[in-house]
């Protein structure tokens, strides 16, 4: 059961990170910087807002309720 939870949070993370545009995360050992297209209202939770700017390695800033407006 557990295995499948996991497959599940995988596939969800992997939608996410289409959803975002395939952003890869930042490495901490690089210094640079790209213009990053981000729409925190296209997602229909905080939660969802929260995940996918996590996993594209942007400001979790991005998804509180004033830029979501």
């Amino acid at each position: 059961m557990q295995d499948r939870s996991v497959a599940i949070r995988l596939r969800l993370a992997s939608v996410l990170l289409l959803l975002v545009g395939g952003c890869q995360p930042y490495r901490l050992d690089s210094y640079s910087t790209r213009a990053v297209y981000f729409d925190p209202g296209r997602f229909r939770t905080t939660a969802e807002c929260l995940t996918a700017a996590a996993l594209a390695g942007l400001p979790l800033d991005l998804c509180t309720m004033e830029a979501r407006s």
